[in-house]
């Protein structure tokens, strides 16, 4: 079944000083709003942070994306996120496997 993605953003400006708790604390909220609205993030498709310089004002624009899909206020609890490849909403606490094989390594 094919999803609409939904783009999410905040966006605003620091000081040069904000800059080091700027990314943590926009990833966050732009995920808290994702979740609130019903959303879960799409894997692979941010949050990103666009930053630029003002020069005239002397501080840093900023913008921060992320993109989901709709899944409910409670599916929100049930699922994680959803695998862009293929479309699976992933249950929460779970990760996409990075290989379908598993390797090993000796000493």
């Amino acid at each position: 079944m094919h999803r609409n993605i939904k783009h999410f953003f905040v966006e605003g400006h620091v000081t040069e000083a904000g800059v080091v708790r700027l990314r943590q604390t926009m990833d966050n909220l732009v995920l808290t709003e994702m979740n609130d609205k019903g959303y879960v993030p799409v894997y692979g498709l941010g949050p990103y942070l666009r930053l630029t310089y003002d020069f005239e004002n002397e501080r840093h624009n900023y913008l921060v994306s992320a993109y989901g899909v709709f899944v409910g206020s409670e599916g929100v609890t049930e699922w994680d996120g959803i695998d862009p490849v293929t479309g699976t909403l992933l249950p929460r606490h779970s990760q996409p496997s990075m290989s379908s094989t598993s390797s090993t390594s000796s000493v």
